[in-house]
């Protein structure tokens, strides 16, 4: 496993399992990979996440959400949370016809 790098895909995550896991990395500032690929994530955890982004983390750069079940409306909400920071510079959402991939530029 690499140093700050959680992998947690297909593991059967939901929303408050996500919850759980951002609210332990609250103020720690030591990851910079999130693999949440394949799990059962919804708008409810993409909105947690999006707010950990905005407020509490200060490393995260790479975030991994495809083959979730987040829908446009936390998609959006990701989106902007993202759009707020410069640090993330890759960032992964989709499932079926939802949304493919965002690589984030820091120069927008």
């Amino acid at each position: 496993m690499k140093p700050n790098v959680i992998d947690l895909q297909d593991c059967g995550l939901v929303d408050e399992h996500l919850e759980e896991l951002l609210a332990f990395m609250k103020n720690k500032e030591m990851v910079k990979e999130l693999n949440l690929r394949r799990n059962k994530i919804g708008n409810q955890g993409a909105t947690a996440l999006a707010n950990f982004i905005t407020s509490h983390d200060n490393t995260l750069q790479d975030v991994d959400l495809n083959r979730n079940w987040i829908e446009e409306a936390g998609a959006q909400k990701l989106i902007d949370a993202i759009h707020k920071t410069i640090r993330i510079e890759k960032f992964a959402i989709g499932f079926g016809n939802l949304i493919s991939q965002y690589l984030v530029n820091a120069v927008d």
